[in-house]
C-alpha cells in the first residue's frame, strides 16, 4: 500500500541560522522585514495548510489569516535577537 503523506517544512530547526545569515547579508533589519521574509518560505506556507503540526491553534489562524503574530515571534525567537525595531531601517 501506497501511502502519500504532506512533506512538512523542517525549516524551523534551521531558523536561527537562515535568519542570521539574512542579518548579515544586510536583507533583514527588522523584525517586520524578518516576518516579512518568512511568508516566502515553505515553512509559512505548511504553517498556513496545517497549523496544528506547527502548535499553531485554529482561532488564532481565523483571528489572523496571514500568521503576521505567529511569524513575527518566529523571527524574534528564530533569531536569538533579544531587541528588534518593527519599521523601517534606521
Amino acid at each position: 500500500m501506497n501511502v502519500q503523506l504532506p512533506i512538512e517544512s523542517q525549516f524551523v530547526k534551521r531558523l536561527p541560522d537562515a535568519l542570521n545569515a539574512e542579518i548579515v547579508l544586510g536583507t533583514i533589519a527588522t523584525l517586520k522585514e524578518a516576518a516579512s521574509w518568512l511568508a516566502y518560505t515553505y515553512l509559512y506556507v505548511r504553517m498556513a495548510r496545517s497549523p496544528a503540526q506547527y502548535g499553531v491553534p485554529t482561532a488564532e489562524l481565523e483571528s489572523d489569516k496571514t500568521l503576521l503574530v505567529r511569524r513575527a515571534w518566529a523571527a524574534q525567537i528564530g533569531s536569538g535577537r533579544r531587541v528588534w525595531r518593527w519599521g523601517a531601517r534606521g
